[in-house]
């Protein structure tokens, strides 16, 4: 009775879903060699510019571009036989900045798009050229970056992007060796916080306006050595990290760097705050009770507060429209998919997707392998019977959640075998919501090649589409330089966050001119508080 009970109910999800299935977008690779991944990259001018492995056996990658169009998913690099890896890296003043290595030299270029010039070329004398752990940010008509020589070591160089036009802000640990500045977080007053190692100090938070005067030790933590900073992450002009036992905040000043909550602060992850709509979560170890707690703070003491606890885990969140969806494995459940909506009543497992303690994601899950679908999440599961064998129908295979246990379903069979088709690096682009299967066009399992899958989306909210039937809408939108909003007499506040949920500024004032030329090109929210308490959401493109 129990699998005729699984039977009827997954023919009602065909049917329930029969109009959406995934569907096969397009081979990026046809090579016989195994195992290719794709990294996803930057949305850059309609585009998004995304990485993918040609050759696994001789680490040989190439960037490629879609605007949600087969036609237009193309090949960026062309496939250039001399041209090992290639990389896109940030977005400044309306051009894409991307690493090549092309003949064992690394290469950092510029382009609208169309066409490409060298911005940066590694040499003997100057060989570093950092890629990782944020180490670019924009400061007015400048960006900084981190950048190094034999004679140097990596330090904090700025440029106004003019090519080969870059100079060192200062040489924070005087000689060859390197401070390494990394992870950089802008803050307010236009200024960026950053860890750095001066030599004498270990490892400590920096703070820099891009000069050499303006960039400085904010505070040596620990006097005895390095201060182990863990996710320093940018939040309502601010910065917080993790450190020791407690949350702590700077706001680039010696004396505006301090605890702010005391936590026990669950120091394993590497990135531990995650920043959506207009609240930070992060977890917490409760040395209690042997186990985390997830929470959610608006940058005040007493806007913090604890949403679920007794969790052994939780580290892999991607939001919707509405809901923050997390993965956590608890003593009761395995490693399962989660749903917030900032309320402790709201905070909950979505579906034991396999019953019991066995883990229904898959492990070491990162953020691209959950897929943001408007109002519903799309991710990788695995589904076991009543009997604890897995159905070979189910392996592996693409699922949706609307943060709902009946709404936490399968959502295609791509594979029509019994090996799954292994869903994976998801991302966003004009409506499309593009990820990576280890299956054929046809829906037949194999590991050789590369080939993408595609599902439609609506990214707009609920009150994105009543706000367009009740005529609240920003314009003109896309836009290079400024926007301004309808109705702006009965708005009071105006905040403007990036697709992935980090907020970039916030506008009190002036709300039929508000400038956009320091943004990077893409698509962002504008959180709009209107007088009469009423909350609304909006979209925009900067060109």
């Amino acid at each position: 009775m129990k699998h005729l009970y699984i039977l009827i109910f997954s023919n009602v999800l065909f049917i329930i879903s029969i109009n959406a299935q995934a569907s096969f977008f397009k081979t990026v690779s046809t090579t016989s060699e195994t195992n290719r991944t794709v990294s996803p990259g930057i949305e850059f001018n309609g585009y998004h510019y995304f990485t993918a492995a040609t050759s696994t056996y001789l680490m040989r990658t190439t960037l490629w571009k879609t605007n949600g169009t087969a036609t237009e998913t193309i090949d960026f690099i062309d496939n250039e036989d001399d041209i090992y890896s290639a990389q896109a890296m940030f977005v400044f003043n309306n051009e894409l900045y991307y690493l090549i290595n092309e003949l064992g030299i690394s290469k950092i270029l510029k382009t609208d798009g169309t066409t490409s010039v060298t911005f940066l070329e590694a040499t003997n004398e100057s060989p570093y050229l950092a890629i990782e752990n944020r180490t670019m940010a924009v400061l007015n008509t400048n960006f900084i970056f981190s950048h190094g020589s034999q004679a140097t070591g990596y330090e904090l160089y700025i440029s106004d992007g003019t090519p080969n036009n870059h100079t060192m802000v200062k040489d924070i640990n005087p000689g060859s060796n390197s401070s390494a500045p990394i992870y950089f977080s802008k803050i307010a007053n236009n200024k960026v916080v950053f860890i750095a190692n001066d030599g004498s100090n270990g490892k400590e938070i920096w703070v820099t306006d891009g000069t050499t005067t303006g960039t400085n030790l904010v505070k040596d933590i620990n006097p005895n050595g390095n201060a182990s900073i863990n996710g320093l992450t940018s939040f309502n002009g601010k910065a917080y990290f993790q450190l020791g036992n407690d949350i702590w905040e700077t706001d680039g000043t010696e004396e505006g760097t301090i605890i702010f909550l005391n936590l026990r602060g669950h120091d394993n992850s590497e990135t531990p705050f995650h920043i959506y709509k207009d609240h930070m979560y992060f977890t917490a170890y409760d040395a209690s009770f042997n186990k985390v707690d997830l929470w959610k703070t608006d940058g005040t003491t007493a806007g913090s507060t604890i949403l679920v606890s007794n969790l052994n885990y939780a580290d892999v969140f991607k939001g919707t429209n509405d809901i923050l969806f997390f993965a956590a494995q608890d003593d009761t459940h395995g490693y399962e998919l989660w749903r917030t909506d900032g309320t402790v009543s709201g905070t909950h497992l979505t579906r034991d997707i396999v019953p019991g303690i066995e883990d229904g994601l898959l492990s070491n899950l990162s953020e691209n392998d959950l897929g943001n679908g408007g109002d519903q999440l799309y991710f990788q599961a695995v589904y076991y019977d009543d009997d604890g064998n897995t159905d070979p129908d189910l392996h592996r295979e693409l699922w949706t959640s609307d943060g709902t246990t009946t709404g936490t379903v399968l959502h295609t069979t791509i594979n029509q075998t019994s090996t799954g088709s292994y869903p994976e690096s998801f991302f966003n682009i004009n409506d499309k919501l593009l990820f990576k299967a280890d299956v054929t066009p046809e829906g037949n399992f194999s590991n050789q090649g590369l080939n993408l899958w595609s599902v439609d989306t609506n990214l707009l909210s609920v009150l994105e589409q009543e706000n367009i039937s009740n005529k609240l809408k920003v314009y003109p939108n896309p836009s290079s330089n400024s926007i301004a909003i309808s109705n702006k007499d009965n708005i009071n506040e105006v905040v403007i966050f990036s697709m992935d949920g980090r907020e970039i500024k916030t506008i009190n004032s002036n709300f039929g001119y508000i400038s956009i030329h320091d943004l990077s090109s893409g698509t962002y929210l504008l959180s709009v508080k209107l007088k009469d308490g009423k909350h609304s959401t909006l979209k925009f493109l900067k060109q």
